[in-house]
């Protein structure tokens, strides 16, 4: 059976082009330590890392004796999360020269995200802005032809 030729890539954010967990538990850390005045501690994430992101922080207050309140805390810890990263969040190597080589064989390429994190994941991709060099060549073809062209003539 032929498969028909590929037409796009959808990619993921989060270990596909950027890792965003230790940002995104430090921004949990400092959340529960503001609101609540407790000192929780990276390790304690571990069992709830891709569990959904009520459940990374909920666990963690579960673990603490507290109740969340939601929405209230995820706002609070992704508004933690937004300045850390800004500046500091990056791609995982070979994640750009990924996209770039996709895009130049004119595949159409996509974000999925999961959850209520469709905000979340377009605050990355503005913090991973990457400006490339355009495609097209420096210099015009056209007037370099017509250019030779008229030199051979004259």
């Amino acid at each position: 059976m032929k498969l028909p030729p590929l037409r796009g890539i959808i990619l993921d954010m989060d270990g596909v082009l950027v890792d965003s967990e230790p940002f995104i538990c430090e921004a949990a850390i400092r959340m529960f330590q503001q609101t609540y005045g407790i000192e929780v501690h990276k390790e304690d994430f571990v069992p709830f890392v891709g569990a959904g992101e009520d459940r990374f922080i909920g666990g963690v207050g579960e673990k603490y004796g507290i109740t969340l309140t939601l929405p209230r805390d995820k706002e609070r810890t992704y508004a933690i999360y937004l300045d850390l990263i800004q500046g500091a969040l990056h791609p995982l190597p070979g994640a750009g020269e990924f996209v770039r080589a996709g895009r130049l064989r004119g595949y159409k390429l996509a974000l999925a995200t999961v959850e209520n994190s469709r905000i979340d994941a377009t605050r990355k991709l503005r913090s991973l802005v990457v400006v490339e060099p355009p495609s097209l060549p420096e210099t015009a073809e056209y007037p370099l032809r017509t250019y030779n062209l008229s030199t051979l003539l004259a």
